[in-house]
């Protein structure tokens, strides 16, 4: 094996376990909210410290209210765009490492792609998160 190889492979490594404390990470954070849908939760706390910080009148919470909830509704169609290029990057980075493996190799993929996924889902189960979008960062072409 050449170094350029050799090399190849550390970095593929690399990344994938980057984007598995990543996600991982993001998977615990997203769980440790307080639940209902996260736009509402940003809209309320947002609108009460701009509330506070800029003394709004009644008059212009009211009238500012709209604004708050259209940028909740944008920034949760913003999250779920992130979530769905995130798969798209792990998967792309998950076939790339599998090109570079053996037979052998695979199948431990396999089971760690496997693993991987089983945690999410108990975690999600746990913390009551919500589920991820369509699709999963650890699946790979049959």
């Amino acid at each position: 094996m050449n170094n350029l190889t050799r090399w190849k492979i550390i970095g593929s490594m690399a990344g994938l376990f980057l984007l598995g404390a990543v996600s991982g990470g993001l998977v615990v954070w997203h769980g440790w909210r307080p639940s209902g849908p996260p736009e509402e939760k940003w809209t309320a706390t947002t609108l009460a410290e701009y509330e506070r910080r800029l003394q709004l009148t009644p008059e212009q919470v009211q009238k500012l209210k709209p604004a708050f909830i259209e940028a909740g509704h944008t920034l949760k169609a913003v999250r779920l765009q992130i979530a769905q290029q995130v798969l798209v990057v792990t998967k792309q980075l998950n076939d790339a490492v599998e090109s570079e493996l053996t037979s052998a190799q695979k199948l431990l993929l396999e089971d760690l792609l496997r693993e991987r996924k089983q945690y999410r889902e108990q975690l999600q189960q746990r913390l009551g998160a919500h589920p991820p979008p369509t699709g999963s960062s650890d699946t790979k072409k049959k």
